[in-house]
């Protein structure tokens, strides 16, 4: 798994009959999951349960879960009994890794088309990520309002072109200003200059 590129971790807790079943849909599924597991080349998984955690009960959330990867993924998985979970609950973490290429250029491409907002003057819909083809996608369109890029010696001549002061000795700073206490830092700084 390492070295193997984007990875997304999932956690799902559920209790009831078939807990370990739901736990691991839940964790696979997460809607704050922005890329689906679906393709990943390297699975690791964690089954935590009291002491009702049965066999068949992992065996069920390891179905559910490589059913959903590639069926030549390095799947790595352990169990372990976690007493500070509720009676009946399991809780299933998922991390994958190794997505195929064309899951991870839809999802950055999705991620990065405008939206409309409604500050926005011309009305844009969300751009469709589904069944499209993002090849064809163009540039977005400058406005008039768009800085222009400032080359290096341009800064520099900026820079250049201030004032030069010097700052005043610390010791000609009169008593009254001297309560450092009282007056914020952004204050004493002004009067100082």
């Amino acid at each position: 798994m390492e070295n193997a590129g984007s990875a997304l971790m999932g956690v799902g807790v559920s209790s009831g009959e078939k807990r370990a079943e739901e736990a691991a849909q839940s964790a696979i599924n997460s809607p704050l999951l922005e890329v689906s597991i679906t393709g990943a080349k390297g699975v690791l998984f964690a089954i935590a349960g009291g002491d009702d955690l049965g066999m068949l009960e992992i065996q069920d959330a390891a179905r559910v879960i490589t059913e959903s990867i590639d069926p030549q993924a390095k799947v790595i998985f352990g169990a372990i009994k976690d007493d500070k979970l509720k009676k009946n609950e399991v809780k299933v973490t998922v991390i994958a890794t190794g997505f195929p290429e064309e899951t991870i250029n839809q999802h950055s491409i999705a991620r990065r088309a405008p939206v409309a907002t409604s500050m926005d003057t011309t009305e844009e819909k969300p751009l469709e990520t589904r069944g499209r083809i993002f090849n064809s996608l163009s540039a977005p369109k400058r406005t008039e309002t768009e800085e222009t890029p400032v080359s290096k010696s341009e800064a520099m001549e900026t820079r250049k072109e201030l004032p030069h002061r010097d700052p005043k000795p610390i010791d000609s700073v009169d008593e009254e200003e001297d309560d450092w206490g009282v007056v914020p830092a952004f204050l004493r700084r002004s009067k100082l200059k």
